[in-house]
This record gives C-alpha cells, structure tokens and sequence, in this order.
C-alpha cells in the first residue's frame, strides 16, 4: 500500500463543498498521479490553496492565457499545487529532530516570506540565512545614499523533485 507523505486538496467546481484530496509517496508521484487525474476529467476549474483558474467563454483558461488544456494541467502540478504534509510524513533527512544538511537533495535561495512559508509545509528546512546590504542612491544631488538590507533564506529539501 502506498504511503501518504504528501497530500494535496484540488477544487474543480466552484461550488465545491469538499475537495478531492490525493496522496502521494513522493513529491513527483503525486504531481504526476492529479496530471493524470486532470486529464483523465478534463476539468475547467481548478484551486489548489491560494491559485485558482478557470476556463472563459472564450476558451482561453483565465490567469494561464492559453487554451490549452493539457497545458493548463500540466502547469498547474508543476507550479501551483500546495501540496503539504500528509499523515505517513517521514522526513528522511530529520535525525534527532534536526535536519541534516548533508541530507539535502534540493537547496534554494528564497526571499519571499509567503514562498518561504509554503516551502516550509512542503517539507523544507531552513539551512541558514544570509543578509546583503546594497547601497541605493536616488536620483537628486540633495537626497543622501541610504542602504537597503535583504534577507534571503536558504532552504533544504530530502527530495530532488521538492519545488
């Protein structure tokens, strides 16, 4: 039987009441199995978290600007789903309760809170952080040079297919 590690809630109608909510072993097993699905109804909705998208009177699926709905489908397992935790979540990277950077199969740079948050439910672990401070000098011979601090964080995942 397949472990549920990561789980994902899809809304195809509007008026959806309660989602379709799939698991997956792996991150990339479960994109590929709601491709499948998607195809296989052909929906013309779609929510996942925050993103939702549908198809117009036109054809044309709103916010994507294609009607393609293999397309559609496609982008929406590769880069909108919120997938997070499912309830046989085993981090193989985590002992002791830390993670273990030589674990990292996946590292990003991030800056983005909101990203930064959704990375974290998808099973991502902060490895450090690091701030740069840039000099900005406006425009005007009277305006003074001022620094703008940045602070990105740098993430690790188990999973080589982590997005």
């Amino acid at each position: 039987m397949q472990k549920k590690h990561w789980q994902v809630d899809i809304y195809t109608t509007r008026k959806q009441e309660a989602p379709e909510t799939m698991y997956g072993e792996a991150l990339i097993i479960l994109r590929e199995q709601v491709f499948a699905w998607l195809k296989e109804t052909r929906p013309t909705y779609l929510r996942s978290g925050n993103f939702e998208c549908h198809k117009g009177s036109g054809g044309a699926w709103e916010k994507l600007q294609t009607k393609d709905d293999t397309r559609v489908y496609r982008e929406f397992c590769d880069k909108r789903l919120d997938i997070y935790r499912g309830p046989d979540y085993e981090d193989a990277g985590v002992v002791n309760g830390l993670f273990q950077p030589a674990c990292a199969r996946k590292i990003e740079k991030q800056k983005d809170q909101y990203e930064i948050n959704r990375m974290l439910r998808r099973g991502w672990h902060i490895l450090t952080w690091e701030k740069l401070t840039m000099l900005y000098t406006p425009g005007g011979p009277l305006v003074k040079e001022e620094e703008i601090e940045t602070t990105y964080f740098i993430l690790g995942h188990s999973e080589e297919d982590a997005f």
